[in-house]
This record gives structure tokens, C-alpha cells and sequence, in this order.
């Protein structure tokens, strides 16, 4: 795992945190289950309230038939929306990443001490050999990204 340390191997260029998202209990509408009855999961995160208060996401995901898959993915689905979305945007000294490897990144200026998905790299290529790289401390997904072209559309 690649880390970053900010001032030593890499510069901040952009940071934002997204709070939009964010969800302290998640509602999860599974499939049915052997007898026909739908499986319905509420799960919630305890340190995440005391921090954001109640923030109710559902979500609807028939694949899972039985109670306890759906409780796990609801589990899996409340640990990404716990926390609001980091997005950094870095200049480092190049190294060879790939999209979707996790990589450590230590900030004192901003607090920050987490591990983050590289969601691309652009490398420059010369002398001192730089790249620009962008991290997220969340799992993409589908509906994350049709909200995000939702989002871009309605600034227009």
C-alpha cells in the first residue's frame, strides 16, 4: 500500500468532504425469502450518531434471499455511508498505482490519517517524475455515480 505524506513525498491540490450521502442507519429492502416474505434489515452505527445524528438511507438490493446476507450487506453498505465522503486531489513523487488500489494518506494540516481508493493517476513524465493522483475514501457505486452525473447536470 502506497502512503502519502503530505509536505514529505506529495501536496495537497484539492480536498473536499461530501456530507450529502452520509447515513448513520441503513434500511435495506432484500429479496424474499423460501416462504415468500420480503427481507427487510435496519442496521445503525452507534459512534456515528453520537458524531452526525440519525441520518436514514434505504436502500433496495432483491439479490439477497436470506437474513443474514442481507445483514451483512447492510452492515457492508452502512460502513461506506458512515462517514462522509472524502475526495483528495494529490501531487506526488511518481510510483506505480493502479485505479482501485488503497493507499495511506497522513496529513497533519487537515487531521488526517486514513486509508483511501486511488480513483485515477496521471503521470508526467521528465525529470523528478510527478504524478497527479485522486483518492476517495469510498466504495463506488453505480447509484454514486448516476448521482454525481445527476448532480453535475442540474448546475447547468
Amino acid at each position: 500500500m502506497a502512503t502519502f505524506k503530505e509536505g514529505e513525498n506529495c501536496h495537497v491540490m484539492e480536498y473536499t468532504t461530501d456530507y450529502r450521502d452520509l447515513a448513520t442507519v441503513l434500511k435495506l429492502r432484500g429479496g424474499e425469502n423460501e416462504s415468500g416474505a420480503q427481507i427487510v434489515v435496519i442496521v445503525s452505527d452507534e459512534d456515528a450518531i453520537k458524531t452526525y445524528g440519525k441520518r436514514m438511507k434505504v436502500a433496495s438490493e432483491p439479490q439477497w434471499t436470506t437474513l443474514v446476507l442481507c445483514q451483512l450487506r447492510a452492515l457492508q453498505l452502512l460502513a461506506n455511508y458512515s462517514k462522509p465522503a472524502i475526495s483528495i486531489s494529490l501531487d506526488a513523487r511518481a510510483e506505480v498505482l493502479h485505479v482501485g488500489d488503497s493507499a495511506q494518506v497522513l496529513s497533519s494540516n487537515m487531521e488526517l490519517d486514513d486509508s483511501f481508493t486511488v480513483q485515477s493517476v496521471v503521470y508526467e513524465y521528465g525529470p523528478g517524475g510527478r504524478m497527479t493522483v485522486e483518492l476517495t475514501n469510498r466504495a463506488v457505486t453505480l447509484s454514486d455515480i448516476l448521482a454525481t452525473i445527476e448532480r453535475q447536470l442540474e448546475r447547468r
